[in-house]
């Protein structure tokens, strides 16, 4: 005798997968997204090779490419404060003035061939301190762009503009760095930040008057009710740690791929750049395939990419074989990508919403861990190569990944 349960079958309408676009004010800030977006991934390919050929160090490729958390780590809060107290698209316009600023002095040290790695290492700092004003903003700007009903597929779409520059950008970055070097690079750079500017305050989005919503309070005691409100929220605790594994474990690889491209596979910034462009496939067909399926499992599907990104690195450190590594890269993608649309869209969804400046720029803190993660692992690939220290990062990953799973029931039933 069979059971006839009653069975709900999911379907993806392709159609809905692009719904936030009919919104034009998020359609500019994507736009925005990945220009600038892109300027940083052949920025992040110039630099690191750059830092590379002065030094031939990867403690100082690490060093220079985790400066910018060191001014995340510090300014995030304060960042996320402003975006809950002004206009959005100021506290985004300021960030990405200096965000324009940096790469243009870098620019003109080139030109007058006086650059090196020290002068690196100071515009990574001031950029990171850029960002820590662009990440908040930009993040707690789109519930007022799409509303809540579109939120996870908004989170999604940017989760995909960012998987198509990790793409393009370290591709073009790498082809520009071989055939025009980083003077030509760097002016790419230049260009597609000042674009991104112009998209940014083109965006025409409704005044809010923060007295409708809430009092206006003094800046500091406003700050510090905000991480009050995020350290009562085990969950928004719980996702803020999830993320910080990733910049501790994961993330560390992107930043030393220039010294482990050659250390490991002997190849150079075309390698490099198709390598982390693989990256970028599997990171575009993450972001397409969580739109498309909305609000299904997330919680499970967000420990599902721990575990995938801590098998692609074992598979990355144990199979030393490039065109393998490049299919490894793009499984790799898929669980970062996944695992920052979700957390994202899991954290939005549950906080008060004149919190989301606040706690949103505390996730983005998690960054400024990044250079108490390579430095070390830094160091470790100089002494025992590349592939020993990858290996690390990948037993790291997978560990938490189990005790998350094992312990963390909620987070696993969540939707």
């Amino acid at each position: 005798m069979k059971d006839n349960f009653p069975t709900k079958k999911y379907k993806i309408n392709f159609a809905d997968i692009f719904a936030s676009f009919l919104n034009p004010n998020f359609l500019k800030l994507w736009i925005g997204l990945i220009l600038i977006m892109s300027a940083m991934q052949i920025q992040t390919v110039a630099r690191g090779f750059l830092v590379w050929e002065l030094t031939s160090s990867a403690f100082k490729v690490g060093l220079v490419g985790g400066a910018g958390t060191f001014s995340m780590l510090s300014l995030s809060l304060i960042g996320g404060t402003f975006a809950d107290r002004i206009s959005k698209q100021k506290v985004m316009t300021f960030g990405q003035i200096i965000a324009t600023l940096v790469p243009a002095t870098v620019t003109s040290l080139l030109y007058l061939d006086q650059l090196l790695w020290q002068h690196l290492f100071v515009a990574s700092i001031i950029q990171g301190a850029a960002w820590a004003f662009i990440v908040p903003a930009r993040q707690s700007m789109l519930p007022e762009l799409v509303g809540k009903r579109l939120l996870s597929n908004a989170i999604s779409l940017n989760g995909a503009g960012f998987s198509i520059t990790i793409l393009v950008g370290p591709i073009i970055g790498g082809i520009l760095y071989e055939y025009i070097g980083p003077l030509g690079s760097y002016c790419a750079v230049v260009g597609l930040c000042l674009i991104s500017l112009i998209c940014t305050r083109l965006i025409n989005i409704d005044k809010i008057t923060l007295q409708a919503t809430r009092p206006v309070k003094k800046f500091w005691p406003d700050l510090a009710e905000g991480v009050r409100y995020a350290y009562s929220n085990k969950l928004v605790l719980l996702l803020i740690l999830i993320g910080g594994s990733f910049v501790a474990f994961s993330f560390p690889f992107r930043m030393l791929l220039p010294a482990y491209i050659d250390l490991v596979y002997e190849k150079g910034p075309i390698e490099l750049g198709i390598m982390s462009g693989m990256i970028g496939v599997g990171s575009f067909i993450g972001s397409v395939s969580f739109a498309a399926l909305g609000r299904t499992k997330r919680g499970l599907m967000l420990i599902s990419t721990c575990f995938l990104c801590g098998t692609a690195l074992l598979l990355i450190s144990n199979v030393p074989i490039y065109l393998l590594g490049i299919l490894f890269c793009l499984i790799l993608g898929f669980g970062e990508t996944g695992r920052r649309v979700l957390d994202q869209a899991l954290l939005v969804d549950n906080i008060d919403p004149i919190y989301h400046g606040r706690v949103t720029s505390l996730f983005t803190m998690t960054i400024g861990i990044t250079p108490f993660a390579v430095i070390p692992l830094g160091l470790l690939m100089d002494q025992y190569g590349g592939q020993i220290t990858t290996n690390i990062m990948g037993i790291c990953m997978l560990t938490f990944a189990f005790i998350i799973f094992a312990t963390q029931k909620r987070l696993r039933n969540i939707n």
